[in-house]
């Protein structure tokens, strides 16, 4: 393999690395830590993640239906990010094998086709984009807990005030809890 080959390989290899870095990028929120997004409830931290997900719903006391409804939205969750990792990976590796073989097929006073090699890169570009439009999203997460603040709303302490005029009083102000 003439060196030319060698540095475009070489060069291919870098970009295919470079475009999985970046997609591993996630925006970074206020409540995010080292890359990972956190939540609390009741003094306890969970990350953000199908598995903080369930560590929360087996530490925290609900009823039955509530609990049933939001396991079925962390499975849910849960299976897109199975899906989009494996889409992720699947596409990578296919990516890498087809720009890798064409390097290695390659005789040694042949050129190596650039179009296999865009090809490959072509492939893993495709698997990080179909990556990011598939997997979970931050609008889902919030969906889970609105469910979950929702429930909640009848132990709500609802407080009122009443300002009042009244010739005898003049002005009242009224606080109920």
């Amino acid at each position: 393999m003439k060196k030319r080959d060698q540095l475009f390989l070489f060069t291919a290899l870098i970009i295919v690395f470079s475009v999985t870095c970046l997609s591993s990028q996630r925006l970074q929120y206020p409540d995010s830590l080292y890359g990972k997004k956190y939540f609390s409830y009741d003094k306890s931290i969970y990350t953000m993640s199908p598995n903080g997900l369930k560590k929360f719903l087996k530490e925290t006391e609900m009823p039955a239906e509530l609990k049933s409804n939001l396991t079925n939205q962390m499975q849910s969750i849960k299976k897109r990010k199975r899906v989009a990792d494996i889409i992720f990976w699947a596409t990578f590796l296919a990516g890498v094998g087809i720009m890798a073989n064409e390097a290695m097929s390659v005789k040694e006073y042949e050129k190596m086709k650039s179009g296999t090699l865009f090809t490959g890169l072509g492939i893993v570009v495709g698997g990080v984009l179909v990556n990011i439009i598939t997997k979970p999203k931050k609008k889902d997460y919030l969906e889970f807990f609105n469910s979950f603040n929702k429930s909640s709303d009848a132990n709500t302490i609802k407080i009122g005030f009443k300002i009042d005029y009244t010739r005898q009083m003049n002005y009242g102000i009224v606080i109920s809890f």
